[in-house]
C-alpha cells in the first residue's frame, strides 16, 4: 500500500533516513560553526602548550638555577618532546628565526619558544590549509610573562 500524501508535501517518506544521510544533514547544519569550533581549539591548544612549557620552565629553573636563556630553552623542549623529529637546538632556530628577528633582532623568549612550538602542534595537527585560525600571539602573550 502506498504512503499516504501530506495535503501540502507529497507523499510521506516509506522509511527513516539512512544514518548516511543523517550526517550529511548533520554536516551541513554544523558547517557556519567550524570557524569558531577550529578557533575555540586553537585556543585550547595554545593553553594547554602554554602550561605546560612553563611548568616545565619553572621545573627546570630550580633543578638547574645557572641555566639562562637558550640553554634553558633547549632543556624544556628536550623534556616536552624527546622524541621530537627536530633537536631542541634547530627548534630554537627556527623559533628565533621566526620571531627574534623581525624587525628587529633581540634575544630569543620564552614567549617566542611557545608561540612557535603551538604554531608547529597546530599546523602538524591539520589535514588543510597551513595557517592557523586566530592570532597565535595574543594568545601566547596573554600566558607567557615576557620577562622569561
Amino acid at each position: 500500500m502506498p504512503a499516504p500524501a501530506s495535503p501540502s508535501r507529497g507523499p510521506l517518506p516509506d522509511a527513516a533516513p539512512s544514518p548516511a544521510s543523517m550526517v550529511d544533514v548533520l554536516a551541513r547544519a554544523c558547517a557556519p560553526l567550524a570557524p569558531w569550533m577550529n578557533r575555540w581549539h586553537e585556543r585550547q591548544e595554545v593553553d594547554r602548550i602554554s602550561r605546560e612549557l612553563l611548568r616545565l620552565h619553572g621545573d627546570a629553573h630550580a633543578a638547574w638555577p645557572e641555566l639562562h636563556g637558550r640553554e634553558l630553552y633547549a632543556l624544556i623542549l628536550e623534556l616536552w618532546q624527546p622524541d621530537a623529529a627536530a633537536s631542541p637546538e634547530d627548534q630554537l632556530d627556527r623559533a628565533a628565526e621566526s620571531f627574534a628577528t623581525w624587525p628587529v633582532e633581540r634575544a630569543l623568549t620564552l614567549r617566542d619558544v611557545v608561540h612557535y612550538v603551538a604554531a608547529c602542534q597546530l599546523l602538524g595537527e591539520q589535514a588543510g590549509p597551513g595557517w592557523t585560525q586566530g592570532r597565535l600571539g595574543p594568545l601566547v602573550g596573554a600566558r607567557i610573562p615576557s620577562d622569561l
